[in-house]
């Protein structure tokens, strides 16, 4: 699994190639670093999963500051795509998970517990499901790509975002 992901806001004004570079590198680069060295053992193997994660950002969910990091996450769903299509013959699937809001380090950010339950409650808000994403949320979406079971499914994302209603494209 392609786990690996850093987030840098920022608008057009306050673009940093550097941070932007740093972000591509660990979001884009390590998912491709991180296949090309478990794609010999799977051709091998003539079987393999592959999920990446993505994010809801890659889709188009109406954050502000958030233009650099979406393009990173929906780089990662084209080579998802594009990886499949490679990888297919040798009976190895690529599929994504793009999670919405979901509890954990990065999302907490540092922010107080009052400014947290603030945040939750906002994007719990967004949500059809009316709460935030949890890890396991996640996990088990992961988990069920990566399933013997899950053979005929390739070139996917799945997202997990409880029933997000802010996307940019919704209308």
């Amino acid at each position: 699994m392609n786990n690996a992901g850093i987030a840098s806001q920022a608008t057009l004004d306050t673009y940093d190639p550097e941070k932007f570079a740093r972000m591509r590198q660990v979001n884009v680069d390590g998912v491709i670093n991180v296949t090309r060295a478990a794609m010999a053992g799977m051709r091998t193997l003539g079987y393999g999963r592959i999920v990446n994660i993505a994010s809801v950002a890659g889709i188009g969910t109406a954050l502000p500051g958030t233009a650099f990091y979406a393009a990173t996450k929906a780089a990662v769903i084209v080579l998802t795509r594009r990886f499949a299509f490679e990888l297919g013959p040798h009976g190895i699937t690529v599929n994504a998970v793009a999670p919405g809001f979901v509890r954990s380090d990065m999302t907490k950010g540092g922010r107080g517990a009052a400014d947290w339950d603030a945040v939750a409650n906002d994007f719990a808000q967004r949500a059809m499901t009316g709460r935030i994403g949890e890890p396991e949320d996640i996990a088990n979406a992961a988990v069920f790509l990566a399933a013997p079971e899950s053979g005929w499914i390739t070139a996917r994302t799945l997202v997990v975002d409880g029933g997000r209603m802010d996307y940019t494209g919704h209308g």
